[in-house]
């Protein structure tokens, strides 16, 4: 039997604190091994000197928080390099984003959109 793992992440709020709602899932056959393209990921980190940074995409983007202290060109690197390993991996994945205005606009409003694209 096969197992599938979906992850599932956000961004945003229900209420009126941002103007967009996204929600994200990732998919993973877990017969598919994620070990070697994690590894390499990991090697390249170390390399950079920034195995012990956790990643996080916002702060990387805006240079804040644990990555205040990086220029541009260090964070564009980690960026890649993320993204090198993100596409080589044996996983799919689907995005929605909502703007929270009209039939969206109330958490209840927001749930039916999401429920109904995700079921489709």
């Amino acid at each position: 039997m096969r197992d599938l793992s979906i992850f599932i992440d956000e961004s945003g709020d229900a209420g009126r604190i941002s103007k967009y709602y996204i929600v994200v899932l990732v998919f993973h056959d877990q017969d598919l091994e994620l070990d070697q393209s994690v590894a390499r990921y990991s090697r390249m980190l170390r390399e950079l000197g920034q195995d012990k940074i956790p990643f996080h995409f916002g702060p990387l983007l805006n240079g804040n928080d644990d990555y205040k202290w990086k220029n541009v060109a260090s964070r564009l690197k980690l960026l890649v390099t993320f993204a090198m390993m993100f596409n080589r991996l044996p996983i799919s994945y689907a995005c929605f984003s909502y703007e929270k205005r009209g039939v969206a606009s109330t958490p209840r409003g927001l749930a039916k959109h999401i429920e109904r694209d995700v079921m489709e």
